[in-house]
């Protein structure tokens, strides 16, 4: 999940009709994603996920829309990357 593929994947949070992914695969990527410190804004850090997850471009996309619409996650202020916001990373 390199810098342009993860700006495509917060792209496609706007993009209607993507399919909905399970409980465990967010709490997978969650779990990655936390596992790494509760923020992706790096190349490393976005290889790691997708290392991590093993989940396809866009099975990501569809996971980052759910946690972004669902308020676990946000875009920083810096508007790269995407940071969760889970109790774990508070």
């Amino acid at each position: 999940m390199k810098p342009v593929l993860f700006a495509t994947l917060l792209a496609t949070v706007a993009a209607p009709a993507l399919a909905e992914p399970s409980a465990a695969e967010i709490d997978t990527f969650v779990a990655a994603v936390e596992q790494i410190g509760c923020i992706v804004q790096t190349d490393a850090q976005a290889s790691a996920i997708e290392a991590a997850t093993g989940f396809n471009d866009a099975k990501l996309a569809e996971i980052v829309a759910v946690l972004l619409a669902d308020g676990r996650a946000v875009v920083p202020a810096s508007a790269e990357g995407l940071r969760l916001t889970t109790e774990a990373c508070t």
